[in-house]
């Protein structure tokens, strides 16, 4: 049998940590306050992100509209299980089929309240309809979970030919109120 010694196991994972750096070099390279001044929604995002509660009983966690597992490390430090929803066409081409749920954000193959919570930063710009998938959202919460949600309202088109709007803050309260949500 055929067991990796410890040194080798520290020289796989230094591996892993550099092969991280240039597949995401901004998660891993620059730090944090430096991508907040030049990416203010990006920096606005991480903080909110960074200020959930963590979850002392492992919550099932779901990140809708993953893309690149941009908070699993964090959100998994902070006691969430973790799983992933992206459609095919992910827009990084490198995390495309990687996901614990490759899927339309309408109809998530899972069973009815799976989740304990619902991360999703974003991702509501990108969808041409928005009312079906916080619908989908809701059918697929826990009675009394959580959704973290935040999207666009002053921001250039980006993600083409999927953004589709800008949300106020009373788009988003009618949305979530059509879809049984309590803010």
């Amino acid at each position: 049998m055929n067991v990796p010694s410890r040194v080798n196991r520290v020289l796989l994972n230094k591996v892993i940590n550099i092969g991280k750096i240039f597949i995401n070099p901004s998660n891993h390279v620059i730090p944090h306050w430096i991508i907040s001044k030049a990416d203010p929604e990006r920096g606005i995002v991480d903080n909110f992100i960074n200020n959930l509660h963590s979850a002392p009983t492992r919550e099932l966690l779901l990140d809708v509209g993953a893309g690149n597992f941009r908070f699993q490390d964090y959100l998994e430090t902070q006691g969430f299980v973790y799983e992933s929803q992206d459609f095919d066409q992910v827009f990084d081409q490198d995390m495309r089929g990687k996901h614990t749920y490759v899927c339309d954000i309408e109809n998530i193959p899972v069973n009815d309240g799976r989740f304990d919570v619902v991360v999703c930063t974003q991702v509501l710009e990108h969808l041409a309809n928005p009312l079906i998938a916080l619908q989908e959202l809701s059918r697929i919460l826990r009675k009394g979970g959580k959704l973290y949600l935040t999207t666009n309202f002053l921001f250039p088109i980006h993600g083409a030919p999927y953004d589709f709007f800008r949300y106020t803050n009373f788009g988003l309260e009618h949305l979530c109120h059509k879809s049984n949500f309590s803010i």
